[in-house]
């Protein structure tokens, strides 16, 4: 490709020719680009160099990972009025996007280097404050699978699943499983009775992005 690419080893020639088609088609001739660390999925990330705007290639191999979804709700949040990254160009079937670079300020970097924990944590619960307060047809779309009791009953059994035999070097007994289940379930059934919204998960300070030269709710980088 035009400007060459730095990528991982045994990287696929016909992959890189077709980054470089959906750089050139998006007005990106000319650029290079080069891989980031390893997602925690088989998704991987370069960096657009020499390009007309800050910008981040997603590379999601087609039969291991599916850029629609991200697609679909990257596009909700924008519409939302939330800092999701903008989408110059896309090539679904191949499984390749060209997005908006945040940069580098995850709300753990900013932290680190002294910034104000308040504010931080201020922006983030105001964005989550704004997404609740919405009308659950804006924030909770029916193509969105709902996040009911048996899936949040999942999630908590890592606890028993995982973290307990870790800890204690032996399986949860069934009986145990069972009652800390019960407990989660009836701990959970408030949150069940509140109107349905969208839920992000991972929300945390490193998947939390300060934005520069952005206010109110535009500054968290989703």
């Amino acid at each position: 490709m035009s400007g060459g690419a730095s990528g991982p080893p045994g990287a696929d020639a016909a992959r890189q020719a077709a980054i470089g088609d959906l750089l050139a088609g998006a007005g990106f001739s000319g650029a290079g680009f080069d891989y980031l660390a390893a997602d925690a999925s088989f998704r991987r990330y370069a960096r657009v160099r020499g390009g007309p705007r800050p910008a981040l290639i997603m590379d999601a191999p087609p039969g291991r990972e599916d850029v629609r979804p991200w697609l679909r709700i990257a596009r909700h949040l924008r519409g939302l009025g939330l800092s999701a990254p903008e989408i110059y160009a896309a090539d679904e079937d191949a499984g390749l996007l060209l997005i908006e670079d945040f940069g580098d300020d995850t709300f753990t970097r900013v932290l680190a280097a002294g910034g104000d924990e308040g504010e931080l944590y201020d922006l983030a619960v105001d964005v989550l404050s704004a997404l609740h307060a919405r009308p659950a047809s804006d924030t909770a779309p029916d193509w969105l699978p709902p996040y009911d009791e048996e899936k949040l009953l999942t999630e908590v059994a890592l606890f028993t699943d995982w973290y307990m035999p870790a800890i204690f070097g032996a399986p949860t007994s069934d009986a145990l499983r069972d009652d800390c289940l019960a407990l989660f379930k009836a701990a959970l059934a408030p949150a069940q009775a509140l109107p349905p919204t969208l839920v992000l998960r991972d929300y945390h300070v490193d998947n939390l992005m300060r934005l520069a030269g952005r206010d109110g709710l535009k500054a968290c980088g989703l």
